[in-house]
């Protein structure tokens, strides 16, 4: 009855190692899932803060149309990265063509007064 009742309590010792150990494993598991949330939510929130940033650079008349967003992630984030930097790129291109065609109308007005002014001097001439 003795062995029997040392086996017993061997028994219960092993499954409160066990249950210890598990519990043990179950707490560090727990651990680097916060750690991974805690790093995966701060790269979000930097990535999100500098797109902010940009917009509030923009939005102060202070913006650089080429610089662009560095973001390789592939999610909603990144998405928003990619079409900040398509916006940025359009916005460019537009305002190159409005200095394109800024510069071709100054160029036509400044003909336009030469030919004007050659009638008028060839005019005034005659009379």
């Amino acid at each position: 009855m003795n062995s029997r009742n040392e086996s017993e309590v061997q028994a219960e010792r092993k499954k409160s190692n066990i249950l210890f150990n598990i519990t043990i494993g179950l707490i560090i598991i727990l651990i680097g899932l916060i750690i991974f949330t805690f790093i995966v939510l701060v790269k979000k929130i930097s990535n999100l803060a500098e797109i902010s940033d940009k917009l509030k650079e923009l939005s102060n008349n202070e913006g650089d149309l080429t610089s662009r967003i560095q973001s390789n992630s592939k999610d909603e984030v990144g998405e928003i990265a990619s079409s900040f930097n398509n916006l940025l790129e359009s916005l460019q291109n537009l305002i190159i063509q409005i200095i394109n065609t800024t510069l071709d109308i100054k160029k036509q007005s400044d003909e336009f007064i030469r030919i004007s002014r050659c009638k008028y001097f060839r005019n005034s001439r005659q009379n």
